[in-house]
């Protein structure tokens, strides 16, 4: 399991499933579930919680195309606009964390790279796409 803190977010980035215990999944906010149709998908658990409501959305699951084909999880948090990006093999989620819901979740043709902050836009780079978000999670 990983841990980091990023202003007042905890970000907890798993790929067992033997580490993320039952509280984290019965208390989570929202959960998102990840599916995959290949048989050799990798695991995925990210956690985000917010220090002023000890709250946490939980996204889990089987993912493909994963690290051994050089598609690794990327987590990016606008604190100020309190949106979490989240990237996982085709899978691309934006959160918002005030109030915590979901504001999107939208598929890449292959397989994400990264996201990059630049000023009041965040690049999204994927294998067959880049994409340009506003800080507040739209898509332009």
């Amino acid at each position: 399991m990983l841990y980091t803190t990023i202003g007042r977010y905890s970000v907890s980035l798993s790929s067992s499933p033997d580490v993320i215990n039952r509280h984290t999944r019965e208390f989570a906010v929202v959960t998102k579930r990840l599916t995959t149709h290949e048989s050799r998908g990798d695991y995925v658990a990210i956690g985000i919680a917010d220090a002023r409501l000890g709250e946490d959305p939980l996204v889990e699951g089987q993912y493909y195309p994963g690290p051994a084909s050089g598609f690794h999880p990327g987590i990016l948090i606008i604190p100020e606009t309190d949106i979490v990006f989240i990237g996982v093999g085709t899978n691309v989620i934006v959160y918002s964390m005030a109030p915590i819901s979901e504001i999107v979740h939208i598929q890449t043709e292959a397989g994400f790279w990264c996201w990059k902050r630049h000023g009041t836009s965040v690049l999204m780079c994927a294998e067959l796409e880049i994409a340009v978000w506003s800080i507040n999670g739209q898509k332009r």
